[in-house]
This record gives C-alpha cells, sequence and structure tokens, in this order.
C-alpha cells in the first residue's frame, strides 16, 4: 500500500523523523519509487530479498532486521501491515533488542484475521 496511503504516511513521519525504509529488492529497479524517495529526501533505503521457502534468505533477512535496528535504534518501527513473515522478523528484533522502541502497523482495509 506504499502507493495508497503509504507515501502519504511516509511524508508526514519525514518532518520530525529520519526514516529508513526497507523494502523488497524489486523496488530497486522502479523508476517511480525511486524518484519519490529522492523527493521525499529519504535518508536510507534497505532492499531485502524476498524469503519466500528459502531457511538461507530467512537466516539472512532476520540478520540483516537486527542489524539495522542495533545500528539506528529507533524510537519506533512502523510497518504496513502485520501479515507475512518479514515483517515478523522486524517486529520480533525491535520488541527483543530495543525495549523503548514502539512497533506500529498502519492498516488501510479490515485485518484478515476478523470475521
Amino acid at each position: 500500500m506504499f502507493w495508497a496511503t503509504g507515501v502519504y504516511y511516509t511524508n508526514e513521519l519525514l518532518t520530525k523523523y529520519d526514516v529508513i525504509l526497507l523494502v523488497p529488492e524489486q523496488y530497486r529497479q522502479d523508476s517511480k519509487f525511486q524518484s519519490v524517495c529522492v523527493q521525499m529526501k529519504i535518508s536510507e533505503i534497505v532492499y531485502y530479498r524476498h524469503c519466500g521457502n528459502n531457511l538461507i534468505r530467512h537466516i539472512a533477512f532476520s540478520a540483516l532486521c537486527k542489524s539495522l535496528l542495533l545500528t539506528h535504534k529507533p524510537v519506533c518501527v512502523v510497518q504496513h501491515d502485520y501479515i507475512g513473515t518479514e515483517n515478523m522478523y522486524v517486529f520480533h528484533w525491535a520488541k527483543k533488542s530495543l525495549k523503548n522502541c514502539c512497533n506500529l502497523v498502519m492498516l488501510s482495509s479490515l485485518p484478515s484475521n476478523v470475521s
């Protein structure tokens, strides 16, 4: 949902905070995404490969999340949606490694687990 509400939320966060985006590798070649990030002056973009069912990618992504969090020590981790393995790694390491870091989930639709 980056192109719907994510651009707006990111831009609003940038008025008070440095923002580091953690996005799938496919965004590296997306000229529209790159242009928006330049205009918004994103401080850092970190690209990752989708983990899928590959155990080595899961281990590497988990280590990447932990390293990013310990290096930058964010006050808050904001994610769109909470479903997906990649999202769970980020929240896990933020909760385990940074006691004062809050985890926020931005939903723009009804959660899938609500009936």
